[in-house]
């Protein structure tokens, strides 16, 4: 699978996909992978990073997400979708 054409690496920054993204993410080895692009390959071990820090991620989430995003995540993440 081609991760360029799957990953919005060239259209949101790392911070803004884990924000967005993370509370669907179940589990995260992309970032351990040769991509076949140095690029990708940064945007994968960024996302990685971020995805195993919790605390890191949610400052991601308050940085990036509206009050109401950030109250929507938190809410699925209380119900147990993290």
């Amino acid at each position: 699978m081609q991760m360029k054409s799957v990953f919005p690496y060239q259209r949101i920054s790392p911070e803004e996909f884990v924000a967005r993204r993370s509370h669907g993410i179940m589990t995260f080895s992309l970032d351990r992978y040769d991509h076949g692009d140095p690029e990708v390959n940064s945007w994968m071990q960024r996302v990685g990073a971020l995805l195993r820090d919790a605390e890191a991620t949610d400052r991601c989430r308050r940085e990036w997400l509206t009050h109401e995003e950030y109250a929507a995540v938190q809410g699925a993440l209380a119900m147990g979708f993290e």
